[in-house]
């Protein structure tokens, strides 16, 4: 499923970037409690929210995060 392949790509990204989900949604201006329950499986996320979490907390695509996932 991409949701899950998703949330492996941000844990990756995360590792890589050597920094945490928190550190993340502050860079980004993204709620951090939206991350969480995404990551957790409990409710889908906007796409527009995630791709600035992507951009501007990760400093990556959609497509990078896709591709850390698989």
């Amino acid at each position: 499923m991409i949701a899950d392949q998703v949330r492996r790509g941000i844990k990756i990204a995360c590792i890589n970037e050597n920094t945490s989900i928190v550190a993340a949604c502050k860079e980004a201006n993204v709620s951090k409690s939206s991350i969480y329950r995404f990551m957790g499986g409990k409710n889908d996320i906007q796409m527009l929210k995630l791709d600035r979490f992507f951009r501007l907390g990760l400093n990556r695509t959609f497509m990078e995060v896709l591709e850390l996932g698989k």
